[in-house]
């Protein structure tokens, strides 16, 4: 299986997540899933807040599934700032991937379906 994490969190929470524990909050998480599975699971990390086009050069037909993480943004999905999270999951949904949401992620997909 190959997944493709999506970093929600803003790019100073990721990079102080990075100077403490030496990974992003979205490698944390592919660390963690491919720690229960290592050999069956592959995973790549884009960072959309960090390189705007990260969405846009993704082929997310590569992909089995996407997960979008959790943040601890300032901002909703709803908001300006996350409009790079909304093309990402555009992008996943035109791709017909399954799809993931754990927290931020969760919020991201009701506001995407309509909720």
């Amino acid at each position: 299986m190959h997944l493709l994490i999506v970093e929600s969190h803003a790019p100073q929470d990721a990079q102080r997540e990075r100077a403490i524990t030496g990974l992003s909050p979205a490698q944390q998480y592919a660390a963690a899933l491919q720690h229960q599975s290592p050999l069956a699971l592959q995973c790549e990390v884009i960072e959309p807040y960090v390189e705007a086009t990260a969405a846009s050069r993704t082929q997310w037909e590569r992909f089995d599934g996407v997960v979008f993480t959790g943040s601890i943004a300032p901002w909703g999905v709803d908001s300006a700032e996350a409009s790079v999270l909304r093309e990402a999951f555009t992008r996943a949904l035109t791709a017909q991937r399954p799809i993931l949401g754990s927290c931020n992620g969760l919020q991201l997909g009701a506001l995407m379906l309509g909720g």
